[in-house]
């Protein structure tokens, strides 16, 4: 994960930092370098100036955490992660994978090389919680910073938010660690868009490949007859994320030798609302349609949602007499939440569940 982080980092920082205009008090010259900033202490400690010769703070309401020293050279890189609401444990994880790589370059290299036998641009991170306010803190890294590059935000629907009104618009570089809907390859980014994780096509990909082998167990634990045909079920959310997920794997899966369109009445597809959307959405009548199906596998394509809305009521409301269904998880259900349905080893129950539940990303 350094590694990869040190080359992400190390691609962020080929555009020049730019200015910023956000007054810290109403002087007409506040500055001629980030040292008068700085210099001031109190609340102009971290703070930059600006082509305006204004003092403008780095932290906001959503960015909080400032890692590295500022300096008039240095290269600013915006960081925006999901810190505070059920995906906070995975965000915390991707934060501290950045800083690390941050750590790496500046032990090993003391920052960005400039090429001309200077001393090098050291880096700052601004780290911010996009789940308080997705685009307010977006803007404030892009608009009021002027960050060069921004790593994150989490989420394909929210990076493509972002990408379309904030960082393209801005001239921003945007690296991405985890959005994966195929959706965003078609973005007009003008290049302004990259993404260190695989297409939800490849994972719809590895699943059509590893599907030959999940419907040889079902037959077998279930003694079936090569007549006898397996009901899938999709279960997934309605951002980029799951539909694209769905839309690939209904191209692509194969089951009773058959295509999706081919099972017709032995394939059903339900969607949950992602929780930033509708937190309170009662998913009593799509899981109870996914019950009724009564389906061998059952596919997550989800985050959160999957596992507290998704499987743990599928399990809870399964009838005791129908053999329970296998489950299929992509990267984004790799929560806490789902550790907490698995339960520790021991555990009779839950080790009969772990037994069903298949990971692939």
């Amino acid at each position: 994960m350094g590694v990869l982080w040190r080359v992400a980092l190390g691609a962020l920082v080929t555009l020049a930092m730019g200015a910023c205009s956000l007054v810290l008090d109403q002087d007409a010259a506040q500055c001629a370098s980030t040292l008068d900033c700085t210099g001031k202490g109190g609340t102009f400690a971290q703070s930059i100036c600006g082509a305006d010769r204004v003092c403008v703070p780095l932290t906001s309401e959503d960015c909080t955490r400032v890692v590295g020293t500022v300096t008039d050279d240095a290269v600013l890189i915006g960081v925006m992660a999901a810190l505070s609401s059920s995906e906070a444990t995975t965000g915390q994880a991707r934060v501290q994978s950045i800083e690390l790589a941050y750590r790496e370059l500046e032990a090993t290299s003391l920052g960005i090389p400039r090429g001309d036998g200077r001393k090098p641009r050291p880096l700052v991170l601004i780290e911010c919680d996009q789940d308080r306010d997705r685009d307010r803190a977006a803007r404030h890294l892009i608009e009021t910073l002027r960050v060069p590059a921004l790593i994150g935000p989490a989420h394909t629907g929210d990076t493509i938010e972002v990408a379309t009104n904030v960082s393209i618009p801005a001239g921003t570089l945007m690296i991405n660690p985890s959005a994966a809907a195929t959706s965003i390859a078609s973005l007009d980014d003008r290049g302004l868009v990259w993404r260190t994780s695989s297409s939800d096509r490849t994972e719809a990909y590895a699943l059509s490949l590893h599907m030959p082998d999940l419907e040889a167990s079902v037959r077998a634990a279930q003694k079936l007859a090569p007549a006898d045909r397996i009901r899938v079920a999709v279960l997934a959310k309605t951002d980029a994320y799951g539909q694209g997920l769905t839309d690939a794997t209904i191209s692509l899966l194969k089951f009773n030798g058959a295509s999706v369109p081919q099972n017709k009445d032995h394939f059903l597809s339900r969607q949950i609302p992602d929780d930033s959307v509708d937190p309170d959405f009662d998913p009593t009548a799509v899981v109870a349609d996914v019950v009724a199906f009564r389906p061998s596998v059952v596919l997550l394509f989800g985050t959160t949602e999957m596992i507290t809305k998704g499987m743990a009521r599928i399990e809870a409301t399964w009838p005791a007499t129908v053999p329970r269904p296998r489950y299929v998880l992509t990267e984004g259900a790799k929560k806490g939440d789902l550790l907490t349905l698995l339960g520790p080893g021991s555990d009779a129950p839950t080790k009969e569940l772990r037994q069903r539940v298949i990971g692939l990303e």
